[in-house]
This record gives C-alpha cells, sequence and structure tokens, in this order.
C-alpha cells in the first residue's frame, strides 16, 4: 500500500508491502535542490577544465611563478589582456563559491571556498604546465581564489536578501490576519445590544455589559 511522509523541506514517499519497504521515491525539498546543485557543479567543472586545457593552445609558453607579475603587467598595458587575464580569472570560479555555499547548506565557510579554489586552480595550472600547451601562471591561482570567495560572498548576500523578503512577506501576511480578526470582532460587538442598568444612588443609566455575554433566557432591563 502507498506510503509517505513529509518533514522539514523534502518528502519521502514509498511503498510498503507485507510492512516492508521495497521501494523509496525522494521527492522535492533538500534532496531535489542538492541533486540540481550538484548536477550543476559537475557541469560547471567539465566547462572550465575544456575551457582551461583544451581550448585556446599557446605551444612553447613559459610559466610565471613570481607572484603579481603577469597581474602587474596586464594593468599597465590594459586593453585585451587586461580583460582577458585579469578579468576572466577573477569571474572564472565565481560560480565554484555559488555553487559550494548552496551545495553545503549552512556549513560552507569562505576558508573551505578559498582552500577548494586553491586545490583547483593549482592542478589546472599543474595540468597546464605539464601539457606544454598552455600558461602556468601563479597569479592565475590567486585570482581564481579571490573569484571563488567572492562568489561564496554573493552567495550568501543573496540567500540574506531573499530570507529577508520571506521575513517581511511573513510579517505583512501576519498583520493583514490581525487585522481581519480585528474587524470581525468589532462588527459582532456593535451588532450586540447593550444591557442598561440603573445606578441605584444617582438614577444615571450605565452602558457596560452587552446581552451576547449574558446568560441565556434571562431578561435584562
Amino acid at each position: 500500500m502507498p506510503m509517505g511522509r513529509e518533514w522539514a523541506n523534502q518528502t519521502v514517499v514509498g511503498f510498503e508491502s507485507d510492512r516492508r519497504p521495497f521501494l523509496v521515491f525522494v521527492l522535492g525539498g533538500a534532496v531535489v535542490r542538492r541533486s540540481a546543485v550538484l548536477a550543476l557543479l559537475i557541469v560547471y567543472l567539465l566547462v572550465l577544465l575544456n575551457l582551461t586545457l583544451v581550448q585556446f593552445p599557446q605551444p612553447g609558453a613559459s610559466a610565471n611563478l613570481i607572484p603579481f607579475a603577469t597581474i602587474a603587467r596586464d594593468v599597465q598595458a590594459g586593453g585585451w589582456g587586461l580583460r582577458m587575464n585579469v578579468g576572466g580569472n577573477l569571474v572564472a570560479f565565481l560560480p565554484l563559491g555559488i555553487l559550494l555555499v548552496w551545495l553545503q547548506r549552512g556549513r560552507a565557510t569562505p576558508f573551505g571556498v578559498a582552500l577548494a579554489s586553491v586545490g583547483l586552480s593549482l592542478t589546472i595550472e599543474s595540468l597546464q604546465y605539464l601539457s606544454g600547451q598552455r600558461v602556468a601562471d601563479i597569479d592565475d591561482v590567486l585570482l581564481n581564489t579571490l573569484s571563488g570567495v567572492l562568489g561564496f560572498a554573493l552567495a550568501v548576500g543573496l540567500d540574506r536578501l531573499r530570507a529577508g523578503s520571506a521575513v517581511r512577506r511573513g510579517r505583512q501576511d501576519g498583520s493583514s490576519h490581525s487585522e481581519n480578526c480585528r474587524t470581525r470582532t468589532l462588527a459582532t460587538v456593535s451588532q450586540a445590544r447593550p444591557i442598561r442598568a440603573a445606578a441605584p444612588s444617582s438614577g444615571v443609566l450605565l452602558v457596560d455589559d452587552f446581552q451576547t455575554m449574558a446568560a441565556p433566557g434571562r431578561n435584562h432591563y
């Protein structure tokens, strides 16, 4: 017979026969989101490796092991080299930082993302050096690491903006619900007939009760 349970942000639906589950499907929520992010991460890595190891070969290029040497040269020269080398390396690892935050909800840290960026960038630069077809540059590692950390900051900022928007919507919905309840209460009270009681000493009529609150079957005059 079908069996289903839902908790947190995920739904687990299974089928049970003779009280022994034989098939379980995990649908929606955190599980599907994590699978989608993991798939995006795999696609991103494949595209990145293709661009950095296969496309745009430069046979015979020498490696640069002096930090900031290539960055200083590109900044001074400007133009296409600055956009491609500095700008391209700053953009290249942004998706890595974003996807790691989404993949490790609540557990990703700037240090962890920076470490992953350094490891991946060093691997790519080492393969470029060994292939002899690309330029291995220590400045690429520095820029890629900064790019990954910027991606982390961007993902965290977007998550906080989305959470703040959800909180504001919840407050607005709560205020609307409270106002509707107050309106219905006032309408009910306005339809009740006041009960008049004469003050024994002054003869002034007091209105301090409502017939809706009186005991059933009693007349108050």
